[in-house]
Parts: C-alpha cells; structure tokens; sequence
C-alpha cells in the first residue's frame, strides 16, 4: 500500500469530508436512482417481556438484512432490541438519511394500535394496560416524524407485524391505517387485521416479499405480486394492505439492465456517444446509469477490491463500499487510466464518511496522482472537472451583479471552524464592489463533523425562500454546538440572531429540499471535498484568496 493511500486512510476518518445525497437533482442531470444513498433500519423481535414468544421474526428481519445489503443498503440490524436502543436506532436511521436518497424501515414482531395510533412492541415492554402503551413501546409517529425532518426522497415502511397472538387486555387487535406523505407503507396484513407467524422458517409474507424483492420489477409490482401469492397462500384469510403516499416514487431493490430506467439508457444514442468517443474526452463526474457498466470490467474490479483491501486495514473503519464512477483513458499514457471512485466509510462508532476520489492504475499498480512526464503537470488537475456555466444559478448568487467582471463560487459549513472566520470576510470584502463580484454561494454542510450545519442549513434556505435579506452573512454568527442535535435549540438560537420565526415544519418543505439538494450536487459533480472551497471565474482556488488579487 502506497503512502499516498494510508494518507487516504487518515484523511477519511479525520476530515470526514462529506459528499451530498443522490437525491431529486435541481440540475438539469439525469435521476439516476441507482447511485442514489439506500438506508435500512431492520429490527426482529421474537422475545417479549410479558408476553408470548414468537417463531419467526428473527428468521424474518435476518432475511431481509441479508437481501437488503445484497441491493446496496446500508444495514442498520437489531432482533430482541430494547425500547432505549430501538429509538437510538431510529434516531442514527433518519441522521443518515438527512443527507438523501431511500430509507426503508422493517419490522417484525409484536405491534398493536391504541385509539388509532400503532405501536411496537420491544423487548422489555412491561404492559398491563393501553395506558401502558405508550411509554413502553415505540410509536409509528415517532419514526414518521424524524423521518420527515430527514426530508429524503422516498421511505419505505414494511410492517411484518400483529401477529397471530395479538395482545389483548384492553388494546386493540390491529394495526390502524398510516398516513405519511412521501411514504410508501405495506403492512403484512389489512388495517385492523392480524398477521400469520408461518409454520415454517418464515412469516408467510415476509416469505413472499423476500421472493419478489430480488426480481427486477418496481416497487408498487414487489407488493403487488407479494399481496396476490399471500392471499392465495391462506385461503384469502390474510391480504397485505399498502398505502402509496409517495410523491417521487421510482424505486427498484435490484439494480439490473432489464429494469425500465437502465434499459432505456442502454438504447440511446448518448450512451453510444459516451463508449465509442476518445478524442478530446472531457470527464462528467454527475452520476450516471452507463457507470454501472464499468463494474463489469476487470480493470475496475482490480481498483475497487484494492481500495476496499486497503482501507479495511484500518481498524476504525468497519465496512466500506467502493464504487466507480468514471474511468477515463490517458492516451498518451497508455495503459494508465484514471478512476472516479465514490469511497463510503461506516466508522465503529457508527460515523458514515462519504468522499469522491480519482485514483490511477494500469492494471498492476493503483496511486492517488499521476504526473505527465513532459509537462509535470498532475492528471488530478487536468483531469478535474469544469464549472459548468449552469451552476451558477440565480438562487445562489447572493451579492453583486451576474454580469460582473469575475464570478466567485464558495462552498462552505457554517459551523466548520476556518469557515467561520473566512467567509464573512470574504463575502464583506466582496459586496462592496458589485460590479467586480459576481458571490455564489453553495451550502455544503459536513453532517459527520457538524450535525448540527444539516438543520442550520436548511434553516438558512427557508429564511432566504422567504425574502431573507444577509442570510448567509449572518448564518456565520449563529452560535450552537456542533455535535447539538435537538432541533429546538439549534432553531432558536438560529431565529435569535436572524430575527426570524423559522419553524420545525418549514424544514422539511419540497422547495426547501430541492435547494439543498441542489447545493450539495453540485459540489459533488465539482468533487469538492473540504470546506471552504473557492472557485474563481471557474477555476479551483487553492488558495482561496486570489479575489483579493482581482483586477
């Protein structure tokens, strides 16, 4: 391993230089939901404190863990959980997924409604009564709101649950119906009905659903067949329900070329375009379907399971995935090529690290950086991608006239520490002269550093949608812990310094989301890793302070 690759190593887990979601793309690139973030929380209860054991729920949440990381999710696992450690859960769940993409939520065990909420039931619940309920056990709301903080693009709620024991003693026999928008809920049986446990290694549902699952067919088709094989398997004595309040709903669990949004890509004329062009090959980091292509290769095999190899030695890291997203030739190079590699991290103390890294090989060797022998010059800078004129976008620009004689981009945290004394200055230095300085400015909050950036962040883009005037300024005054987590604090302390009145629901707002997203796309198709990054008239700043030296 080269010194540059252990540097890598360190850099990971010290920097925690986050990439943004694959979520609803502002810009005009392609959806592809194939490389977008997949999160799961899968929980399996079969023992009960103070009521009766269960077969197979255990069989059942393993099951869907073990398919589930098979289709890229990152697994969050629990059976026989604790109520204290089942929200913690869920609580790490909807953190991960504030940075985008699908969530899906499984579980399997004891659940029962009281006046029309529904509950589940961990292992150390102590209930005597309905009146019990609610402190013992963990309520669906209270998984349907971090959710819709989270704001991702598309949940996934599967509730193998109220089994064939459904408590008694004074709480209902059933599930009651879920209403959360953007989410897509199935239960293993019809509202107000009860679930079979199976009478082999699986619950009948979860035994279809498993099935149907690994088919490449979409979403609403998965339950669609798993309803129809579970109502004929008992005699129509159990019929699945599912409510679909999904508002960007395409979703596949297998990543396949038969599936509608690949196929349609293989056929078309950009794909051609894309294979078969050498000459003057300038790169596109934006997420593509045809990148999934370049798994098939053994060159990409070789980089892939080298970083993955590598990495893994360090022990703070345990797991990592390692996907390509371009490989590009170096003709006068031959047979080097450089790779785009998205590195994801999961830390042992839960932390996730995402980064966007080019990497070199010939097919033996893999290093961080190739130098052209002629020019001395790195292949990393020839090879990094352009500003693109569509991003500088009218909601970003935040002092100065479109039209002035430079165009300066800052990608920035508002809680990161160098940030906070260089961006006020440079925005001050900058809104004097607004006929020289065209200021975009780009939200790109470091969740795994700063938690609390994600919320401020979105705080920030809820106040400007409102006609807030210095909001970025003035976002680098506002003072909260980092690590802080309770949305109340961070609002508050935000609407103090901004004289504002910014609430908890205005976070999670579509517009809102789509701004956010935008922000944090772009950084990623620029690979931006560390904040602050600074462009000027679109060209990498590395020392951020050339706009001092502008004429």
């Amino acid at each position: 391993m080269s010194l540059m690759l252990k540097l890598l190593a360190i850099i990971l887990l010290t920097n925690s230089l986050l990439l943004s979601n694959y979520d609803d793309r502002a810009l005009k690139f392609k959806k592809d939901y194939n490389h977008e973030q997949r999160v799961a929380l899968v929980v399996g209860n079969n023992e009960y404190k103070s009521f009766s054991v269960l077969k197979n729920p255990i069989n059942d949440a393993r099951s869907i863990r073990d398919i589930l990381k098979e289709k890229f999710f990152d697994v969050i696992y629990l059976e026989n959980t604790s109520q204290k450690q089942f929200k913690k859960s869920i609580k790490l769940f909807t953190k991960k997924l504030s940075l985008g993409g699908v969530g899906l939520f499984y579980f399997a065990g004891h659940g029962i409604q009281v006046e029309g909420e529904n509950y589940l039931i961990p292992k150390d619940a102590e209930i005597a009564d309905k009146d019990d309920v609610d402190g013992e056990s963990v309520s669906i709301s209270y998984l349907t709101n971090k959710l819709e903080v989270a704001g991702n693009r598309l949940n996934i709620i599967i509730l193998d649950a109220c089994r064939n024991d459904p408590f008694t003693r004074g709480v209902g026999g059933g599930l009651a119906p879920v209403h959360a928008r953007g989410t897509y809920i199935a239960y293993a049986t019809e509202a107000g009905k009860t679930a079979k446990d199976g009478k082999g290694d699986h619950g009948i549902f979860t035994k279809y659903l498993i099935k149907y699952m690994d088919e490449s067919i979409p979403l609403d088709e998965v339950f669609r067949k798993t309803r129809k094989s579970v109502y004929e398997d008992t005699n129509g004595e159990q019929f699945p329900g599912v409510y679909n309040q999904v508002i960007d709903g395409e979703f596949f669990f297998s990543i396949s070329p038969n599936n509608k949004l690949k196929k349609n890509y293989n056929n078309s004329p950009e794909k051609k375009k894309t294979l078969n062009s050498k000459s003057n090959y300038k790169p596109d980091y934006t997420f593509d379907e045809n990148n999934y292509l370049e798994d098939s290769s053994g060159e990409s095999k070789f980089v892939k399971n080298f970083l993955k190899k590598q990495l893994l030695l360090n022990k703070q890291i345990s797991n990592i995935k390692v996907d390509i997203l371009n490989k590009v030739n170096i003709d006068n190079m031959k047979p080097w090529k450089a790779y785009v590699t998205n590195i994801k991290a999961i830390l042992q103390d839960n932390r996730d690290i995402e980064q966007t890294m080019m990497y070199f090989s010939n097919g033996k060797v893999v290093i961080d950086n190739l130098i052209d022998p002629e020019t001395g010059k790195s292949y990393k800078d020839l090879l990094s991608p352009s500003f693109k004129k569509e991003y500088y976008k009218k909601e970003n620009l935040i002092y100065g006239n479109e039209n002035a004689k430079h165009k300066v981009a800052i990608f920035s945290d508002p809680l990161c520490p160098f940030c906070r004394g260089f961006v006020p200055t440079a925005i001050n230095f900058m809104k004097k002269d607004p006929e020289s300085f065209a200021l975009y400015y780009y939200h790109k909050p470091l969740p795994s550093l700063h938690p609390a950036s994600v919320l401020l962040v979105k705080a920030a883009i809820a106040l400007e949608l409102k006609g807030g005037k210095d909001v970025v300024l003035n976002l680098y005054k506002v003072k909260v812990d980092a690590k802080e987590t309770s949305i109340n604090k961070i609002l508050r302390e935000f609407n103090k310094v901004m004289n504002s009145s910014i609430k908890e629901s205005d976070l999670t707002k579509k517009s809102i989301m789509n701004q956010y997203n935008s922000d944090l796309n772009i950084a990623s198709a620029l690979m931006v890793q560390g904040t602050p990054t600074v462009f000027l008239d679109g060209i990498l700043d590395k020392t951020k302070v050339k706009y001092k030296e502008a004429d």
